[in-house]
């Protein structure tokens, strides 16, 4: 093996580094970078605009009628532009497909969202398909995600909610943490009893 090595040492040496020995000037690249034409275009190309993302929703399924309670509910549901936190918008309008659908936009996307009743009072609309869920609380609504758990959109005030929020403000309401207030004496000065 270490004969091996020494021959192959001694080959370079014969064949490449003698001549580079031999001669002081150094070594000059042969091979030269092809030089580059451009040929100039009689059309002038027009500048590229900026592509925005278009989200393909899928088909609508067929939508099951609803029953009482859930039309009830849509009657209750806000239509219309409503302005978010971060400067997003968010449209509700009536679907053209069923009496107590709602088509819902905000960016490049369209959900078809159905009511389902809830027992907190909340207005509650959702598109299973899309895994999305729409609150429309007293104060705000809000766009959530049922798949990534996070609000997508918040914040979102229709006048009415407005007009309550300022009121929650201003009078806020007793929390059921706080302790209760003494009660009022009568008047004999007695304690009411409970």
């Amino acid at each position: 093996m270490k004969l091996l090595a020494l021959l192959l040492v001694l080959l370079l040496f014969q064949n490449g580094l003698p001549a580079m020995a031999q001669t002081n000037q150094p070594i000059k690249k042969s091979i030269q970078p092809a030089k580059k034409t451009v040929q100039k275009s009689s059309r002038i190309t027009p500048k590229r605009q900026p592509v925005t993302p278009v989200v393909v929703q899928p088909p609508v399924l067929p939508l099951i009628p609803l029953g009482e309670a859930e039309l009830e509910l849509a009657k209750l549901v806000f239509v219309g532009r409503l302005p978010c936190e971060n400067r997003s918008w968010v449209t509700v309008e009536s679907s053209p497909h069923g009496p107590g659908y709602f088509q819902l936009r905000t960016d490049n996307l369209t959900y078809h969202m159905a009511p389902v009743a809830t027992t907190t009072g909340a207005i509650r609309l959702e598109d299973r398909r899309a895994q999305v869920t729409w609150l429309q609380l007293a104060n705000k609504s809000m766009l959530v995600s049922d798949k990534l758990g996070r609000r997508l959109v918040d914040a979102c005030m229709n006048p009415d909610q407005i007009q309550f929020a300022q009121e929650m403000v201003e009078r806020p309401r007793p929390s059921v943490l706080d302790p209760e207030p003494e009660p009022a004496p009568t008047s004999e000065g007695a304690v009411a009893q409970r």
